[in-house]
């Protein structure tokens, strides 16, 4: 089936667990995402900029990129590159924007990631790219550029509020936050500031909340000298509950807590 052809995919990868800043000197079109975790961003001279959870940014050649996370810090990066005159006429017909200085929020966070990872079982299974493969890339590209027209629509009334809250969180992720007062403060329904802030931060409140409080536990897990016991850090971490905070872990980082500190450290 000719219709399809044009794109060929150079590399891709999944990488559940990532420290560390990375710098980028774009060969090939592609498709980065952030799935879980803080991700700081520049493109170019562009000052740096700091997102929590799923975001995904576009890299081109001819550009210079800066990102991951900091060293004491965890997160997951899925990433497909791309090259071939389909691309072009991605460009041209406005699929593939070129506008890339800041992430953008991904609202399926789960779907998305899941995509990413069928293309990739299928890209092993032959290298020539099928057709489906490629389907599966237009729909991503698809859902990026409708992701970032529903960013650039966002009222600005609370865009600062919700910014403000999200950089408390991940400075103080163990403290109590009443998302009702928060919405409040933006005069909207509890209901529409959690669709909000997903629409901003890629993840509802109270899961951007965890996330940042298991990054917190994640970091406490490898501080030097004497090691803190789970229930401490558990209790830093704002999930009092120690068999509640390792069950959460472990569905997060897909390691329990000591296995994470033993390989990590």
């Amino acid at each position: 089936m000719k219709y399809f052809d044009g794109l060929q995919f150079t590399i891709w990868n999944d990488h559940p667990v990532m420290h560390g800043l990375y710098t980028n000197h774009a060969l090939y079109y592609g498709i980065q995402y952030n799935h879980t975790g803080p991700l700081i961003y520049s493109i170019d001279d562009s000052p740096p900029v700091k997102v929590n959870g799923a975001h995904v940014f576009l890299t081109i050649p001819g550009h210079h990129y800066r990102y991951g996370c900091e060293a004491y810090e965890t997160r997951r990066h899925t990433f497909i590159c791309c090259t071939g005159e389909r691309i072009q006429r991605y460009i041209e017909g406005g699929l593939f924007p070129l506008d890339t200085r800041t992430p953008i929020p991904v609202s399926d966070p789960e779907r998305f990631l899941q995509t990413m990872l069928e293309i990739m079982s299928l890209l092993r299974q032959s290298p020539i790219p099928s057709p489906r493969a490629v389907l599966l890339y237009e729909d991503l590209l698809l859902r990026i550029t409708e992701s970032g027209e529903a960013k650039q629509s966002f009222p600005s009334y609370c865009r600062e509020k919700i910014l403000d809250l999200a950089e408390g969180i991940r400075l103080e992720p163990e403290k109590n936050y009443d998302f009702s007062q928060a919405a409040k403060e933006c005069s909207v329904t509890l209901i529409h500031y959690r669709r909000l802030f997903k629409q901003l931060l890629g993840v509802p409140p109270q899961q951007f909340l965890i996330h940042c409080r298991l990054q917190k536990g994640a970091t406490l897990l490898l501080v030097p000298g004497e090691p803190l016991t789970m229930a401490e850090i558990a209790e830093l971490s704002g999930i009092p509950d120690q068999n509640y905070f390792s069950r959460l872990f472990k569905n997060h980082f897909h390691v329990s807590p000591l296995t994470y500190r033993r390989e990590f450290q």
